[in-house]
């Protein structure tokens, strides 16, 4: 199953802004892909499919197979 993502969506996910700031971002943001069993952050085993968000250096890591269920009820809870 594909689920579709603007670049909006993922840019808001990933430094919590609706739009880029006027001096630009330093960091320069960035996004990581992962294999699920690589992915290493505070989540449970069970929430290592999820995508993560670093907002302070403005990062997002997705992993390369994730739960589309766990993903949407994630995104929706947001």
């Amino acid at each position: 199953e594909t689920v579709k993502s603007t670049f909006q969506d993922i840019f808001a996910f990933t430094t919590e802004l609706k739009s880029p700031p006027p001096l630009g971002f330093n960091p320069e943001p960035s996004i990581e892909f992962h294999h699920v069993e690589n992915l290493n952050h505070r989540l449970d085993k069970k929430d290592r499919s999820l995508p993560v968000a670093n907002t302070c250096i403005n990062q997002i890591k997705i992993p390369c197979n994730p739960n589309i269920r766990r993903c949407r009820q994630f995104i929706a809870d947001l």
